[in-house]
C-alpha cells in the first residue's frame, strides 16, 4: 500500500502538553513522503476519523496512478472535510487542481426552495408550509451574504448562534422555535447528502427555549364593555359608510362567532342556513387535515348584522359577506393576508383606538379567546361543542385559551348558604372491608332537645382542650337528663 494513516501523540516543547496528530505517508517511488496534522477531534472520534481519512487518501492515490477523474462520491468526501485536511491532502500530493465551491452552502439553500415548489405542486406539502419556508430560507440566505458565510466550512454552531440571536430579536420564541425546526429538517438533508458531517442547528447550543411559565401573560380577555364600545362606534355610522358595512361586518362577525380573520373574509351568502340558523365557516387552516369547514349556530347577537347586510346588497344568492374591505376582489388575496401586518389589521387597530378603546394585544385572536371563554361561562351550549365553533380541540383550548377572570370565581348555582364543614383528613393505613366502624355510646332512643346540628360543627379556630371540656359538658348533661328521667 502507497499511503498510510496513522495516529501519533507528541508533546508541545513549549506549553509541556501532548496533543494528537494525524500523520500521512506516502510512497513516491522508492521514498515515503511525510505529512502531519494537528488532531483537534474528541478522542472517540479520532480512530474513526483516520479511517475514513485513510480511505479517502488511497482512492485518491488511485485515481492519480489512474490518471483518472474523482468521481461524485470523492468530491462530496473532499467538500465535506475541514481545510486543514485538505491542505494535508495536498501537502501530501494527492490533489492537483481541486477547487472547492465557495457557494456551496447558498447553492443548495436555493435548491432547497425550489424542491419545495416542486413538491407543493405535487400536493406534497401544503402551500401556507411551503410559503413559511421559503419565507426563513430567504432571510436566511441574505444573513449569510451579509456575514460572508456563503459555504458549508463556515456554516457552524457560532454563526447558527448569531443567526439565532438575529431572530429572536424580530420575532417571539415560539415561532423560532417553529422556523428552526423547518432549518434543521432542510439542514439534515444535507447532511444525509454528505455536504455536511453533522447538523450544527439540531444542537442544544442552538436550542430555542421558551418560556412555557409565561402562557398566562399572553392569554388575554378583552373586558365585554370594551367590545360593546367598539361595536356601538361602528353602528355610529351612517348606513352607506364603508367603516360600518365593511369594516363593522367583519368586527361582528370575529367577535361573535370566534372565528378566525380568513375565515370571517371567505365566509359566503350560500354558507348561511337563515331557516335552521346555522353558519358553515369556511376552515382553510385546517384543511390541510381534511377538514376544511365547520358548523356553529347562527347566534342572536349576530343575526341583525348579518340581515341588514344581506338587505343593504340586494339580497344576493352567492358572494362574500364581508366586502369594502382592504380591496378584496378574489379568494387568493383574502388568504394570503395576514392579520397582524396587513393594512386590514392595522386599520381595526385604528378603529378601536378611535372608538375610545385601549387596544389588546392581537386584534383578532384577543376575540378568538374571549369568545370561547364567553360561551363555555354562559354554559348554553356543551363545552365539545363550543371547542367545535371554535375550530380546534380542548387540548389547544387548556394550553392557549384558558382565561379566568372575576366571574368565574361565582358559583353557577348562586352563592352556597349555611356553614362550612371543616372535616378531619382520613387516617392512613389498610382500611380494609373487614374495618368495622365504631357506633356511637348513646342510646339510640335518646333524643337531644337543646342541641343543634349546627352545634356539632366544629368551630374554626377551637384549641384541642377546649374541645375535650365542651364533649365532658355535653356528657354530663345527657348523663343528668337519664338520671331524672329513671328517678
Amino acid at each position: 500500500m502507497a499511503v498510510r494513516v496513522s495516529l501519533s501523540k507528541e508533546k508541545d516543547k513549549r506549553t509541556g502538553n501532548t496533543y494528537c496528530y494525524v500523520v500521512l505517508r506516502r510512497k513516491v517511488g522508492s521514498k515515503w513522503g511525510k505529512s502531519k496534522k494537528r488532531c483537534d477531534l474528541p478522542k472517540r472520534s479520532q480512530r474513526s476519523f483516520k479511517t475514513d481519512l485513510e480511505a479517502l487518501a488511497r482512492t485518491l492515490d488511485n485515481d492519480l496512478s489512474l490518471n483518472k477523474d474523482h468521481d461524485q462520491t470523492t468530491l462530496r468526501d473532499l467538500d465535506r472535510i475541514d481545510e486543514n485536511w485538505i491542505s494535508l491532502l495536498e501537502s501530501a500530493g494527492l490533489l492537483r487542481n481541486y477547487s472547492r465551491d465557495e457557494d456551496d452552502l447558498i447553492e443548495y439553500l436555493e435548491q432547497y426552495r425550489q424542491e419545495l415548489t416542486t413538491r407543493c405542486s405535487r400536493n406534497e406539502i401544503g402551500e401556507q408550509h411551503r410559503k413559511k419556508v421559503d419565507h426563513h430560507l430567504e432571510r436566511l440566505i441574505s444573513f449569510c451574504r451579509q456575514k460572508k458565510v456563503v459555504s458549508f466550512d463556515d456554516f457552524k454552531i457560532p454563526f447558527v448562534k448569531e443567526w439565532r440571536d438575529h431572530c429572536l430579536g424580530l420575532r417571539e420564541p415560539a415561532t423560532i422555535q417553529k422556523e428552526f425546526s423547518y432549518l434543521r429538517s432542510c439542514i439534515q438533508d444535507a447532511v444525509e447528502q454528505s455536504l455536511l458531517s453533522f447538523n450544527p442547528v439540531a444542537s442544544k447550543q442552538v436550542k430555542v427555549e421558551v418560556d412555557k411559565s409565561s402562557i398566562e401573560d399572553r392569554r388575554e380577555r378583552i373586558p365585554v364593555e370594551d367590545l360593546a364600545k367598539v361595536e356601538d362606534w361602528f353602528e355610529q355610522h351612517r348606513e352607506d359608510s364603508p367603516v360600518r358595512n365593511g369594516y363593522g361586518v367583519w368586527f361582528a362577525l370575529t367577535r361573535w362567532t370566534g372565528c378566525r380573520m380568513t375565515e370571517a373574509l371567505l365566509l359566503k351568502w350560500s354558507m348561511i342556513d337563515w331557516e335552521k340558523c346555522i353558519i358553515t365557516m369556511p376552515a382553510p387552516k385546517t384543511a390541510k387535515r381534511g377538514i376544511d369547514r365547520r358548523k356553529m349556530p347562527l347566534y342572536e347577537e349576530l343575526l341583525p348584522v348579518l340581515r341588514r347586510e344581506y338587505e343593504r346588497q340586494g339580497s344576493p344568492v352567492d358572494g362574500y359577506v364581508v366586502v369594502n374591505v382592504l380591496k378584496l376582489d378574489s379568494c387568493s388575496d383574502r388568504t394570503g393576508i395576514n392579520g397582524s401586518k396587513s393594512n386590514g389589521g392595522k386599520t381595526m387597530l385604528t378603529f378601536v383606538k378611535l372608538a375610545g378603546v385601549t387596544p389588546w394585544r392581537k386584534i383578532f385572536q384577543s376575540q378568538r379567546q374571549s369568545r370561547e371563554n364567553e360561551l363555555l361561562q354562559s354554559a348554553q351550549y356543551r363545552p365539545e361543542a363550543i371547542h367545535s365553533f371554535i375550530g380546534h380541540s380542548r387540548d389547544t383550548y387548556l394550553s392557549s385559551y384558558f382565561t379566568l377572570d372575576d366571574n368565574d370565581f361565582l358559583p353557577l348555582n348562586g352563592p352556597r348558604n349555611g356553614p362550612r364543614i371543616h372535616r378531619q383528613e382520613a387516617p392512613k393505613g389498610d382500611l380494609s372491608s373487614n374495618h368495622k366502624k365504631k357506633t356511637p355510646r348513646f342510646p339510640v332512643n335518646r333524643e337531644v332537645s337543646d342541641v343543634s346540628r349546627d352545634d356539632l360543627i366544629t368551630p374554626q379556630g377551637l384549641e384541642t382542650t377546649q374541645l375535650f371540656q365542651l364533649f365532658l359538658e355535653f356528657l354530663n348533661s345527657t348523663d343528668q337528663g337519664t338520671d331524672q328521667e329513671q328517678a
